[in-house]
């Protein structure tokens, strides 16, 4: 029994560093991505390019937002092993919650 939890545990915290070096790289490519766009920025007499860049940035922070929401779902589920009872318990839902843990763990 020992061996078993101790093999959870161990793929459990490879699950928790790989969702945030995927979580990290991906924030960096967005912010890569908004300094280039912040590098290009046009003269102020374009005012219609400035207006799409703007557009472009808030779609990146959007995006980043997207990312976040999606690291934490996953975070949870890994933090409390995949059992949606233990999650339920430990955010303190009522027990008849229905959670959709249908994402994607990789």
């Amino acid at each position: 029994m020992c061996i078993i939890w101790t093999e959870s545990i161990i793929m459990s915290k490879k699950k928790i560093i790989e969702n945030h070096s995927k979580f990290e790289a991906e924030i960096e490519k967005i912010i890569s991505y908004g300094e280039e766009i912040i590098k290009n920025l046009p003269n102020k007499n374009e005012k219609k390019s400035i207006e799409e860049k703007c557009m472009l940035l808030e779609a990146l922070l959007l995006r980043s937002c997207a990312l976040w929401e999606n690291f934490i779902e996953k975070e949870l589920v890994f933090l409390v092993n995949l059992d949606p009872d233990k999650l339920i318990s430990e955010l303190g839902l009522p027990e008849k919650t229905k959670l959709n843990l249908k994402f994607s763990l990789s």
